[in-house]
């Protein structure tokens, strides 16, 4: 085993959760827990680390400061390039997986410079529709549509 862990793993609500369970038989995983029916911020705020691919999951584990491990089949092709921002680790090879994990558990100043990270790219003031609209309006006064 690579640690001590309980995986809890939760599947996408579309996705049918047959799959994990019989997965989970397969490799005779007994410290594997499906959550399927449980709310996603208090299972982000029981874990030590989030293991995501592309996910808004991630996203919103980052956000809340929640170590994160970006599994990345193909590196540098991410839908949601967090590692780029600095608020979480990639990974794309079992190897690079158990390294990952192992940094994540045990860096607290990695963990740290993921969260600041994370406030400093994405703000939680709830004023986040003010800036849409402000980008709208930006763009309405320098593009040149209506002249067309």
């Amino acid at each position: 085993a690579l640690f001590d862990v309980q995986l809890y793993v939760r599947p996408h609500p579309s996705q049918d959760a047959t799959l994990y369970q019989e997965w989970k038989r397969s490799h005779q995983l007994s410290n594997m827990r499906l959550v399927h029916e449980k709310p996603l911020y208090p299972l982000l705020n029981e874990v030590d680390v989030v293991i995501s691919r592309t996910s808004t999951v991630g996203l919103e584990a980052a956000l809340l400061g929640r170590p994160l491990l970006m599994i990345e089949p193909e590196p540098g092709l991410s839908d949601m390039p967090l590692p780029e921002y600095g608020m979480a680790l990639a990974a794309n090879s079992d190897l690079e997986i158990e390294v990952g994990l192992a940094r994540l558990l045990k860096d607290k100043s990695l963990r740290s410079q993921f969260r600041d990270n994370a406030r400093a790219n994405f703000q939680l003031d709830e004023k986040a529709a003010e800036r849409v609209v402000t980008i709208i309006e930006k763009t309405q006064s320098t593009s040149h549509i209506g002249e067309l």
